[in-house]
């Protein structure tokens, strides 16, 4: 038996089953792609703003338990993370522009945490004006889409 004709015979499954990942995708493939990379990357960035908001509320953190389950939470959250960018580049999505930081936006959940806050504080008074500009200031804060990024100081 020849070697050569033994190698062909092997790497010819190898070779169309290589040339199957080529072949061009359809409107359909392509909308679909679109819309799972639109997902993960909506999940990663609902992981950023959680993270953010657990370090922001972390102030109120009153024994190691309670510390100890924020860090789990924390943890749990950049996994997911990680395997959702695991699963953008399994599923040839367009690389994120932003860098996936949480510190970015301590200042936002900072601003949130606050406005839950006053609005707990505010729906124990009986004044309804308060608790009207509290429930605004809170809707408004913690909207994450309208969360800007801040820049972090060069040390």
């Amino acid at each position: 038996m020849n070697y050569f004709n033994l190698g062909v015979a092997f790497l010819s499954p190898l070779v169309i089953i290589s040339l199957g990942g080529c072949l061009p995708e359809d409107s359909k493939q392509i909308e679909e792609r679109q819309k799972t990379c639109a997902s993960l990357d909506e999940a990663i960035d609902r992981n950023i703003f959680g993270y953010a908001m657990s370090e922001a509320q972390s102030t109120s953190d009153k024994s190691a338990i309670q510390q100890g389950a924020r860090a789990t939470e924390n943890q749990n959250r950049l996994v997911i993370i990680e395997i959702n960018v695991n699963l953008m580049i399994q599923n040839k999505c367009q690389a994120r522009k932003q860098p996936i930081d949480p510190t970015v936006y301590s200042s936002n959940a900072n601003a949130c945490y606050f406005a839950q806050l006053k609005a707990l504080s505010a729906a124990y008074r009986s004044n309804e004006q308060d608790q009207k500009a509290s429930v605004e200031k809170l809707n408004s804060d913690c909207d994450f889409k309208k969360w800007v990024p801040t820049s972090k100081s060069s040390k």
